[in-house]
């Protein structure tokens, strides 16, 4: 499979492409994505199998996600339907009515058994390098992020060590989720087996190294420096007001910044899977 070779620049498009195509409905997607926390917070209800539920079932999801990004993307699917009735409107065609629930669960209807796989494959993946932190922390990583035990201001635990080990889990987490960065999308769109998802998944993120490390930037800067900075200055020319502008900041980040987030994911798929358009 022929993966292309962009530019750095490429990555600041990614955003804003991600930015336009969120606009043809951010209702819908910013719903859809508030819809998947939704799922996953109900799998974190469950001691230990709701984060084992979340890693395997991760991969559909995102599928369910996808699906909804390359429909809005086509100008079709996950629009809300026509404007209400006006002469304008006559004889117009409009992209059918569809609801959050059926989209949020459209990748189980395709590769679903190669998808779990996946996630499996994931799931082993992070317990393994789990199982790694516990022989420096006694376990305490392990147990609070699989929900056994929690952490609070009775807990006598080392903070700084919780720190370290939860740094290097997400640094040597990193590869895999580079390895998955595209690897559910080859295997629900295109129905590729499952190492050689992993494989293409990797060699399309290396390849397009320096688009990737300009898209974290740029995705760090609009996402995280720039909200933080706007906050501050809010907070210091209006002081009384810091409640408020917090409410308002994390709204925007939720409902505009995340979605954007989401469907420049599948920008990137696009591009530098361009070989076919319509995957």
């Amino acid at each position: 499979m022929q993966t292309l070779i962009l530019d750095a620049h490429q990555g600041w498009r990614w955003l804003a492409e991600g930015f336009r195509i969120y606009r043809k409905n951010p209702h819908f997607l910013a719903l859809l994505l508030l819809s998947y926390w939704g799922v996953l917070l109900l799998f974190s209800l469950i001691p230990l199998l709701g984060y084992l539920a979340a890693a395997v079932f991760g991969p559909v999801f995102l599928v369910s996600l996808m699906n909804a990004c390359r429909d809005a993307d086509h100008g079709e699917g996950v629009f809300s339907g026509p404007p209400k009735s006006s002469e304008s409107s006559k004889g117009a065609s409009f992209p059918r009515r569809r609801s959050v629930l059926p989209v949020l669960f459209s990748g189980f209807s395709v590769e679903r058994n190669r998808l779990l796989m996946l996630g499996a494959v994931y799931c082993a993946v992070d317990l393994f390098l789990l199982a790694g932190t516990a022989l420096f922390d006694d376990g305490l990583l392990f147990q609070t992020l699989l929900g056994v035990a929690k952490i609070d201001s009775e807990t006598p635990v080392d903070a700084s060590l919780i720190e370290s080990q939860l740094l290097w889990f997400l640094l040597l987490r990193l590869p895999m989720i580079l390895a998955l960065w595209y690897a559910p999308l080859l295997t629900g769109w295109r129905g590729v087996p499952l190492a050689k998802a992993l494989f293409f998944s990797c060699v399309a993120v290396w390849r397009n190294r320096q688009a990737f490390l300009a898209y974290g930037l740029c995705a760090f800067l609009f996402c995280a420096l720039l909200p933080v900075s706007i906050s501050s200055l809010l907070v210091l020319i209006l002081p009384f007001a810091t409640t408020f502008i917090t409410y308002v900041l994390v709204l925007v980040f939720v409902l505009i910044f995340l979605p954007v987030l989401m469907v420049s994911r599948y920008v990137s798929y696009r591009d530098v899977f361009r070989v076919d358009t319509n995957a």
